[in-house]
């Protein structure tokens, strides 16, 4: 459960790199999650720092940040402050980061993922530990770029419909910029036909 592909502007902060679940649905005791490594399977290292695991549900933080997202992992370690996850509940996460700013950036694919056996967690009552999943969880892949390019068009002379036709009719206006975060340079296409 992620967010779907897209591109990311260099210099983002907080950005959702991808969602997982943590389900105890079917478990009879709370379970306390102690570790979690989270891995860029793209092996595009760099570019990504101040990683947090996110609660989807009320917003707070699991876990200290950790420096940066790489193929090595980022490794949230809460064996002195397990997180409690509700039995027959489910628990929803995000993968929040920073991405660097131009030039420290470079233009790179990040695809965070959850490996196999990369969660440690044990029940609350049992003590007994174990790791999951037993597939490799992945999210979308987030391109990170210097720019990006927005559109915005807006009818001009009021209504398209029951105008005169005259020789030079502009139907629309179309403004090609660039997002926030990069040099910028506009194309108005005033009259274009």
């Amino acid at each position: 459960n992620s967010p779907s592909a897209q591109i990311v502007v260099m210099g983002k902060t907080g950005v959702e790199l991808g969602r997982f679940k943590f389900d105890a649905s079917t478990s009879s005791e709370n379970l306390q999650i102690t570790n979690v490594v989270v891995t860029d399977t793209t092996g595009d290292n760099g570019g990504v720092y101040n990683v947090k695991l996110i609660n989807v549900a009320d917003g707070s933080q699991i876990g200290s940040t950790v420096l940066a997202l790489n193929s090595g992992g980022a490794t949230f370690n809460l064996s002195n402050n397990p997180y409690s996850v509700t039995k027959a509940t489910v628990l929803r996460v995000k993968v929040v980061a920073d991405v660097s700013s131009f030039p420290s950036a470079v233009n790179a694919t990040h695809v965070a993922s959850i490996g196999i056996n990369q969660v440690t967690y044990r029940g609350a009552i049992s003590q007994t530990q174990s790791t999951t999943p037993t597939a490799t969880a992945t999210a979308s892949t987030m391109t990170v770029r210097r720019s990006k390019m927005t559109l915005n068009s807006f009818a001009v002379n009021g209504s398209a419909t029951g105008r005169a036709r005259t020789a030079n009719d502009d139907l629309a206006r179309l403004v090609v910029g660039a997002d926030a975060g990069a040099d910028r340079e506009k194309a108005d296409c005033s009259h274009c036909r």
